[in-house]
């Protein structure tokens, strides 16, 4: 099984996700059964934002309707986790603590 790393760091904000939704929603696409796994890291994401959020939920509502199996790195961003939290998104998110965590849960 090949795992496809979607990365998103830095500010998720109205701005830049306008210059990224394209590229990232084409990457998530190309993901399509159950055959696929995606590795979302978030480590470096350091602000998000309700478009952000969007995002993610679009992305992984696409990943459970096509049996896509997932994985998100936990930001290390104190706020973006609070965001999520608030937003109710961690158990949405599946979240894991590592790359290798990750990885190692998308191969089993």
């Amino acid at each position: 099984m090949q795992i496809t790393t979607l990365k998103l760091d830095g500010r998720l904000d109205t701005t830049r996700i306008g210059e990224i939704e394209l590229a990232f929603n084409a990457k998530a696409g190309s993901l399509k059964s159950d055959q696929d796994a995606a590795l979302i890291d978030l480590n470096g994401c350091n602000y998000i934002s309700s478009m952000g959020i969007r995002l993610l939920v679009t992305t992984i509502k696409q990943f459970q309707r096509r049996g896509v199996r997932f994985m998100t790195i936990k930001p290390t961003s104190p706020s973006v986790i609070d965001t999520l939290l608030l937003a109710n998104m961690s158990e949405l998110l599946n979240f894991s603590h590592s790359e290798q965590e990750a990885r190692n849960a998308l191969s089993n």
